[in-house]
């Protein structure tokens, strides 16, 4: 309704301008060297408008066809887009049905539509895993770490092909470039703690071990642990993070028997066995006491 009342509007100000360009008076006249013309005023309007709508047109022909070519490269990008992100939702449902063969055909036809971006770079690195084939995988990982915001991904999929294998120093290496490149991230903490505990580096693994873990990492290290005065340093951070666990008093009253410490020793088991009574804790208390009256 709104169309038709603004279309009524126009023609009644077509009309009504025709009808005013009718009523002038008066001519016009153009002289060129011994040419001239000569004609009334509203002939002379309606001629000129003639010439400006055919200008118009002529104008605007040209500048349509010189900007074919770009129209042409814009609608080719627009259905190369539309087709790349058809085939990256493709890539993903297969991935995800752990279909390797169809997840590696829908990646290289992202990428070859897209370019190698770190979305089909990804994918391409994901789909080659899934299908076993990590020489492939680990191309197109080291390819995405140098991709502009997609280097933590890249070293993820390499530390994840690294980890699989067993190559440790890679797969150590890539962490702790996956850090550099994510600080902070939880998945790159607990995988080089995985890592560390894979290759016996204890201590590396306390380090990067949250609260509930301490106790036992400690314990584990200080186990491993050549030096006496730094098994003892170790073993107390056991018993500190959790006295009630028999182990880590353990650990650390043998280690401070070890070094002298009888009466330091007999405290710590004491303190465990208050916080949580174990017969381990009462043999090592008593284990000094040969006297069968004494040990009564």
């Amino acid at each position: 309704m709104r169309a038709v009342f603004f279309f009524v509007i126009l023609a009644v100000a077509a009309v009504a301008l025709a009808w005013w360009v009718a009523g002038l008076t008066g001519t016009v006249a153009i002289t060129v060297g011994s040419y001239a013309v000569e004609t009334t005023t509203p002939i002379a309007i309606t001629l000129a408008a003639i010439v400006f709508i055919m200008l118009y047109l002529v104008v605007r022909g040209l500048g349509l066809v010189f900007s074919a070519p770009r129209r042409l490269r814009r609608a080719n990008a627009r259905r190369r887009r539309a087709g790349g992100d058809r085939a990256v939702t493709r890539a993903l449902v297969a991935l995800a049905a752990n279909d390797p063969d169809r997840a590696q055909k829908e990646a290289a036809r992202s990428r070859r539509l897209l370019g190698s971006t770190p979305l089909t770079l990804l994918l391409h690195g994901q789909a080659f895993r899934q299908a076993g084939r990590d020489t492939e995988a680990e191309a197109a990982f080291q390819q995405l770490t140098l991709t502009k915001g997609g280097a933590f991904l890249g070293h993820r999929g390499i530390l994840q092909i690294a980890s699989g294998k067993g190559d440790f120093d890679i797969a150590n290496a890539a962490a702790l470039s996956a850090e550099a490149a994510y600080p902070g991230a939880a998945w790159v903490r607990q995988e080089r703690k995985q890592l560390a505990l894979r290759t016996g580096a204890y201590r590396d693994a306390l380090r990067l071990a949250s609260n509930e873990d301490r106790a036992g990492l400690a314990i584990a290290a200080a186990d491993a642990e050549a030096d006496d005065t730094e098994a003892l340093r170790l073993a107390k951070q056991a018993f500190q993070a959790d006295p009630a666990l028999a182990p880590a008093a353990l650990a650390y009253a043998t280690r401070l028997r070890k070094a002298g410490r009888e009466k330091a020793a007999l405290d710590v088991l004491r303190r465990a066995w208050v916080k949580q009574p174990h017969p381990d804790l009462a043999a090592e208390a008593m284990a000094p006491v040969t006297d069968k009256l004494k040990r009564m």
